[in-house]
């Protein structure tokens, strides 16, 4: 019902009375959502990272409110208090469609104060000087640095919308109204090529501090294609009547700017030696899935057509395996290739995920000119990506390709955890119950054990002993370890709560003190 709704207000916010209504509904709605939290202890401040629903960009009905919580910084260090914010936001999320739970972070007054001080932001288009006050009190003191242009592309957000959110819309077969509404996918779009903008030191456009969805023209000079795509759907209010085949234009003029972004970018991470994949990725469980995989690309033809590689590997940091599929696509594509071998991965395989057996595969396109330049790998948000392809990956399909040659230096792979903390402690440090806990602390692990011990460890099952081996002497820390090793399931104890809320603190704690450890050997 909750959804019939939504998109009930989906299709009706254009219209002039209605549209105010639903407006000034949300507008009340977060100010009581706004009131409500910040009447709870410890909270000084209530903001919205992106937009208010005051503003032209908070689509009724689609948009929702990403919600960041500052707290005294004593307070912040209480776990009872921060499970008590996170079920009063659960709570208020069913009286309000636009309020998710999921989204919601908490952070210190400390914290927000570090962030400001940083280059390294959690986002790259958005700062903390830039969110809006929704409610407490403005406790920002001054206003954040930028993230340096040649830094941006080692952001682990600088990859995600195109390689991960916009492939999973176009590749989900989907039959609802969310189809024709094509509305995340515009603002993808355009977050994407903004990023890259930014990354070559354009001045990126957000008068109100965020982006809005007017297309900012002036951006988009030398990319014509794209900005007459997004414009054109723009006019028709993100509605379109052949969504499919307008994604694959979207994604295929995206990939062509990201091929040309890496391809003249000069600054590219140093490769020290070569390196070969590793005899462990045939081994099992790894080899019936890698069988089966190439099995089914091969009987694709309208996917081979387009294919230079496939690259398959287990998901970093995951357990139980899952896998990725990198899907490497030849340069000069023609379009109406490209549209028919994704209606193929849509039929043929189900989609961008798909089962194998008990296990979830997952596809991700890349043109050859992306896959070939290392820095493409550390704009992820997978710590030491390219280090577990060279692994655990496997060659499918194709012939080899520069991509699982070579390794990064110490001295860049350093320098990127630098710029991923900030990023990882905002989505994760406060949050025990949150519902990819397990994959976010073999990467917070991973962090720990490469600074410590210089190991690269990104299989799970081996980070999980390494760490036990290393870090973990007691009991109590031991339940800890399990609790966040596990999938989600029945909520824990507000004994094992408080537990788990401290322990993953000081494990962000040793990372902070070693990175800075760091910086004073190399003074």
């Amino acid at each position: 019902m909750r959804q019939k709704i939504r998109w009930g207000i989906v299709r009706t916010h254009h219209l002039p009375v209605l549209g105010t209504l639903y407006r000034k509904g949300c507008q009340l709605g977060a100010w009581v959502v706004g009131r409500q939290l910040a009447r709870m202890p410890g909270v000084e401040s209530v903001f919205v990272a992106h937009s208010h629903p005051s503003s032209a960009t908070f689509v009724p009905g689609h948009s929702d409110l990403d919600l960041t919580l500052v707290f005294d910084d004593e307070v912040a260090e209480v776990p009872l208090r921060i499970r008590e914010c996170a079920a009063a936001i659960e709570k208020l999320s069913r009286l309000f469609f636009f309020v998710w739970p999921r989204d919601a972070r908490f952070i210190s007054r400390g914290e927000l104060t570090w962030y400001l001080t940083l280059f390294w932001s959690p986002e790259i288009l958005y700062e903390p000087a830039d969110w809006i006050l929704l409610a407490g009190k403005e406790v920002r003191e001054r206003r954040g640095r930028c993230l340096p242009a040649d830094r941006i592309p080692w952001h682990p957000e600088f990859n995600g919308w195109w390689a991960n959110v916009l492939q999973s819309q176009i590749l989900a077969p989907q039959d609802s109204l969310d189809t024709r509404f094509m509305r995340a996918y515009y603002r993808c779009a355009l977050k994407t090529h903004l990023h890259l903008n930014a990354a070559r030191g354009t001045s990126v456009e957000r008068p109100a501090g965020y982006i809005e969805d007017e297309l900012p023209m002036g951006q988009f000079v030398g990319d014509p294609e794209l900005s007459n795509l997004l414009a054109d759907l723009k006019e028709r209010c993100f509605w379109e009547r052949r969504p499919d085949y307008l994604k694959a234009r979207i994604l295929l003029a995206i990939l062509v700017n990201v091929g040309d972004f890496y391809s003249d970018w000069k600054a590219h991470p140093e490769i020290s030696r070569e390196t070969p994949i590793h005899d462990r990725a045939i081994e099992e469980p790894n080899r019936s899935i890698y069988g089966e995989l190439k099995r089914r690309i091969q009987g694709c033809p309208e996917l081979t057509s387009i294919l230079e590689a496939a690259v398959v590997y287990p998901s970093p940091h995951w357990y139980p395996y899952e896998y990725q599929v990198d899907l490497i696509l030849h340069e000069g594509l023609p379009l109406k290739d490209f549209v028919k071998a994704v209606s193929a991965i849509k039929r043929g395989f189900g989609g961008r995920t798909f089962a194998i057996g008990t296990t979830h595969v997952q596809f991700t396109i890349a043109l050859k000119s992306i896959y070939q330049y290392p820095l493409y790998f550390l704009g992820s948000p997978f710590p030491f990506l390219r280090e577990h392809i060279q692994q655990f990956g496997a060659l499918i399909y194709g012939s080899p390709t520069e991509a699982i040659q070579g390794t990064l230096s110490r001295a860049d792979l350093i320098e990127w955890c630098r710029i991923c903390l900030p990023f990882h402690m905002y989505n994760f440090r406060r949050r025990p119950e949150y519902f990819a806990k397990d994959v976010n602390f073999y990467q917070l692990a991973s962090l720990r054990l490469f600074l410590e011990t210089g190991e690269v460890l990104t299989d799970a099952p081996q980070i999980r002993q390494a760490y036990l081996d290393r870090f973990v002497n007691k009991n109590q820390e031991r339940a800890v370890l399990d609790y966040y090793l596990q999938r989600p399931g029945i909520p824990a104890s507000a004994e094992l709560y408080a537990d788990a809320f401290a322990f993953v603190a000081s494990q962000y704690e040793r990372v902070e003190s070693l990175l800075m450890e760091g910086d004073r050997a190399a003074r």
